[in-house]
């Protein structure tokens, strides 16, 4: 059981917790909507008439806790306030809060050549930091939801970008930029990869704890289903003995395997594979819980690793992969996670989005053991770790999209 801490909330302080509405004024000087400046009480975050004055909240070495990063929200907003559907609205808010038609008209009132989509969730995502927004609801079927438990911590900083003093092209730009690079150098240097969140280290000498929990706990949601499914159950079984017995003889890939599940567990975002692009992304509203998909994740690996423990056709007791594979699916990963990961390779080339199980194949030994070596090197340079493990491209344009990755793995890098 993960323990707890009460933590008292001034209710009176958490209603200024708020987007800065002058500031958002300040930036937008055109709204079509008019110059009218918000006061803080039109734009209260998440307060209600019976607020709780003590909330029960995980402690923050549990990985129960519920993260999200503060960009990760600011676009969550961003997307409610200009989307049609009502449903987007109230899984971050109640249906009679008045904070969010003032933002939701000066987003939709501003050009996007004044401000465009991505500065507008820079700026909501500094302003929730700047107001020392550290918790929000979580969210249960769809709508928002005060249970202690469901809360969300915000993680990452975000801060805003200095307007650059020297015009693009011009060695004073140049010069700017360096600098700039240099100081994110110097900072990303400082920072390392500790699996310790996982109850672990990177010498994997026992299943990880965190993993061994997951395994249970979805055997234990299938005991508790109405369609007991004892096949499935007896495959997830199956599953965590191998991973036990490949940690006991040490198997030469083991820890890879390991490594890479555990870091894709670690984002507060659940990674999905883009079936059009060599890249990861995340899907708003489509969260999966961590356990069932590092779980997922591992399973899917060992049936390349070990395909003489993993028939492709049902047995007496537990199914084949090929019934697996659909119903592992739904849990966040798919055959194209194996292939971005690097951990399998395509035995002949096809046109499939996501290749079938039986046209792939565990990757050479060789390959393999290059990726962990590039890894382990990589331990003391944590942005450079998580950039590797989710392929992230360095390119100008793509780089703030892709720092994203760094801050919503930020449970495993310390310093």
């Amino acid at each position: 059981m993960p323990s707890y801490v009460k933590l008292r909330i001034n209710v009176s302080k958490i209603s200024q917790s708020v987007i800065n509405p002058s500031r958002l004024c300040k930036l937008s000087t055109t709204l079509q909507s008019g110059s009218r400046k918000l006061s803080a009480n039109h734009l209260k975050f998440y307060v209600r008439s019976n607020f709780e004055p003590i909330l029960l909240l995980f402690h923050v070495q549990s990985t129960d806790m519920k993260t999200k990063t503060r960009h990760d929200f600011a676009q969550q907003l961003y997307t409610a306030c200009m989307s049609p559907d009502h449903k987007s609205r109230i899984a971050v808010t109640l249906s009679k809060s008045t904070w969010f038609p003032f933002l939701q008209q000066i987003l939709k009132n501003t050009s996007p050549k004044d401000i465009s989509k991505s500065v507008w969730i820079e700026i909501i995502a500094h302003a929730i930091q700047k107001k020392g927004i550290e918790w929000i609801p979580g969210t249960e079927s769809s709508h928002i939801s005060w249970k202690p438990e469901g809360f969300v911590k915000l993680t990452g900083q975000q801060p805003l970008r200095p307007q650059p003093m020297a015009r693009p092209g011009t060695t004073a730009s140049a010069v700017n930029e360096l600098q700039r690079r240099q100081q994110e150098l110097a900072h990303q240097r400082t920072r390392r990869i500790d699996f310790a969140y996982f109850g672990c280290s990177m010498s994997f000498n026992e299943t990880p704890r965190f993993l061994r929990e997951a395994f249970k706990r979805s055997m234990e949601n299938i005991d508790n289903s109405e369609k007991k499914d004892l096949m499935v159950r007896e495959h997830y079984h199956h599953a965590l003995e191998c991973l036990g017995n490949c940690i006991a003889v040490q198997h030469p890939h083991c820890d890879l395997m390991l490594i890479l599940a555990l870091t894709l567990a670690s984002s507060s975002e659940t990674p999905y594979a883009d079936l059009n692009k060599e890249t990861f992304i995340t899907k708003i509203g489509k969260n999966r819980d961590k356990g069932q998909f590092a779980a997922a994740v591992v399973m899917r690996m060992l049936w390349f690793l070990l395909p003489d423990q993993f028939p492709e056709k049902n047995t007496k007791t537990y199914y084949g992969m090929t019934v697996m594979a659909t119903k592992v699916e739904q849990k966040g990963a798919n055959n194209k996670t194996m292939l971005l990961l690097g951990w399998v390779r395509q035995k002949s080339k096809t046109a499939r989005l996501t290749p079938r199980t039986k046209d792939l194949e565990l990757e050479s030994s060789e390959r393999l053991e290059e990726i962990r070596s590039e890894l382990m090197s990589l331990r003391k340079n944590a942005d450079g770790f998580i950039r590797r493990v989710f392929r992230m491209k360095t390119s100008k344009g793509q780089e703030d999209k892709n720092n994203n990755w760094v801050e919503r793995c930020s449970s495993i890098i310390k310093g």
